[in-house]
């Protein structure tokens, strides 16, 4: 993912969250803001080693975590995945769920 507003520069965002639908990056402290409404082309999520998936995001909202998190929370629709990335992103969210249905009945 390249900074929107800086295009020489090249991001390696954690995601905290994904759905269908979008997903949710950490932006530390020490990287330039982006604002809200931006699109951001030629992302790609990388979920786990086998879940790769290219798409633009549009980043909808920007939130504080807390204090001690350095950075906050990007809201992000994703775009453009494509039927073949929709649907290894709905397998990679089924298995999640079940692996976190097992953990919770040990």
């Amino acid at each position: 993912l390249r900074h929107p507003m800086i295009p020489d520069m090249q991001l390696s965002l954690r995601v905290l969250d994904v759905s269908i639908g979008g997903c949710a990056l950490f932006l530390p402290d020490d990287v330039p803001p982006l604002d809200p409404g931006v699109l951001m082309n030629g992302v790609q999520l990388e979920l786990d080693a086998d879940t790769r998936l290219l798409c633009s995001l549009r980043l909808q909202h920007v939130t504080s975590i807390n204090p001690d998190s350095h950075g906050v929370r990007l809201g992000c629709e994703m775009l453009n995945a494509g039927s073949e990335g929709l649907r290894g992103l709905q397998r990679y969210i089924d298995q999640t769920q079940k692996r976190r249905k097992l953990m919770a009945l040990e």
